[in-house]
């Protein structure tokens, strides 16, 4: 009889508990159904100390949300152009250039140092000193090293002609700065982490050197080439720009050849600029791969640098007429000392796609983003890479039209006088803010 009373008694015990549970969850889940918090719109996003919660974003708000470095692309560039507000392009199109100034940060350079390395650098460097008077007057004034350098004249005539527009930004406080210049087109400061790949490099341009720079003193040159990744070397305007510049020759219309008149050969005539023999200077060697190759006409028009026409005279051409440029779809550019300089803007002229073999950068190039406004040949693989390139301008004409005008409205917006001054403003600007001179 006792077993009989207790089961009941255990039994009532569990259904009264089961009972209370389940009616403690499912008022839990209706009140949470009609009670769930929401966020509210405000006049402002949210009011401070509001309890607000809100769901994950979804993954593509979480990517636009998320800053991503401009790219100085077609499409932003294009839209500069439409909405006639280039501020942002400019600074994607210039932000690797004058991001080498602030890897000087915190720099201390000694003055005597500065004309220790003129004096040694057989003509390569000029020192000049910016300075500040009392009464608010900016000079840029020759110190050390020759004085004038065909190469750099019109650079310092062009900073003398716009000192105030290109030191307006300078802090209070600024005094003097000591710039040193590079007269070559060879860059003159490897970096450390450079010193170790020169063979390699020299291995496809004869002329990448160490420099008068040691690798491992931390003094800022101001060159009009470097090898992106390699060279210390804070770039400035080539002097082909400021003849570009002062004759505003990229304004002119110089062909009318309609596009689809024109060759699909991929085109070059030019010097054998640079250091080197049949092997081993850069031009030289991308003519001797592609001299049989279907779809390029590439040849030299002149031996000069030590280099002997009798060396490989299949290499060899007469000299076309620039008109003759207008025939052809596309043409290349070849580093010569350096970087071409020149060459690329006489591309934009042509109204031609450009085809990239370069070791070397400038001002100009740094910008000029690959497969957005010109094709870019692998210099360790010339051959097939530059059938690649023919393959593309062959199967898509259009592109390569496209990609060939945006380059020219490219150049012309480049060959400004406002953009060399905002260029030189915010280089110069960065570089008195962060380097320190002493005696």
């Amino acid at each position: 009889m006792g077993f009989r009373k207790t089961v009941p008694s255990r039994l009532r015990r569990f259904f009264v508990r089961f009972t209370f549970v389940f009616l403690v969850v499912l008022r839990a889940t209706v009140y949470g159904h009609g009670k769930r918090v929401v966020a509210k719109k405000t006049s402002t996003d949210e009011a401070v100390g509001d309890q607000v919660t809100r769901p994950p974003p979804h993954i593509d708000d979480a990517l636009v949300e998320k800053k991503t470095p401009l790219e100085p692309t077609r499409a932003l560039f294009e839209e500069a152009l439409r909405r006639n507000q280039s501020e942002t392009f400019f600074k994607a199109f210039f932000k690797r250039q004058l991001g080498d100034v602030t890897r000087f940060s915190g720099a201390v350079v000694s003055k005597a140092n500065l004309k220790s390395l003129v004096a040694r650098s057989h003509a390569k460097l000029s020192l000049y000193r910016l300075s500040r008077d009392d009464g608010n007057q900016f000079t840029w004034n020759h110190i050390s090293g020759p004085a004038s350098f065909w190469s750099t004249n019109d650079f310092h005539a062009f900073v003398r002609d716009h000192l105030d527009d290109v030191a307006s930004d300078f802090p209070d406080e600024f005094r003097e700065a000591y710039f040193l210049i590079n007269n070559f087109d060879e860059p003159q400061a490897v970096g450390e982490e450079c010193v170790n790949k020169l063979d390699a490099l020299r291995q496809l341009h004869a002329n990448v050197v160490e420099g008068v720079i040691p690798s491992n003193e931390n003094v800022p040159v101001w060159s009009m080439s470097k090898v992106r990744g390699c060279h210390k070397d804070i770039l400035f305007p080539f002097p082909d720009y400021f003849v570009h510049l002062r004759e505003k020759r990229a304004a002119e219309e110089l062909c009318q050849s309609p596009w689809m008149n024109r060759s699909n050969d991929i085109i070059f005539r030019g010097s054998t600029t640079g250091f080197g023999n049949v092997t081993t200077n850069l031009r030289a060697r991308t003519i001797a791969q592609l001299i049989d190759e279907p779809g390029f006409n590439l040849r030299f028009t002149a031996a000069i640098q030590g280099f002997q026409k009798s060396w490989a005279p299949r290499l060899f051409k007469e000299k076309m007429s620039n008109s003759d440029f207008c025939n052809f779809k596309a043409s290349m550019d070849i580093d010569g000392n350096a970087h071409s300089f020149n060459r690329q803007l006489l591309i934009a002229e042509a109204g031609a796609l450009m085809v990239r073999v370069n070791v070397f950068t400038d001002w100009f190039a740094d910008g000029v983003q690959k497969d957005e406004f010109c094709f870019a040949v692998d210099v360790d693989d010339v051959l097939n890479a530059s059938r690649r390139v023919h393959e593309s301008l062959v199967r898509n004409p259009t592109l390569a039209e496209e990609m060939a005008k945006s380059y020219k409205r490219l150049a012309r917006w480049v060959i400004q006088d406002d953009v060399a001054i905002q260029y030189l403003r915010e280089a110069f600007t960065s570089y008195v803010a962060a380097v320190r001179f002493m005696e």
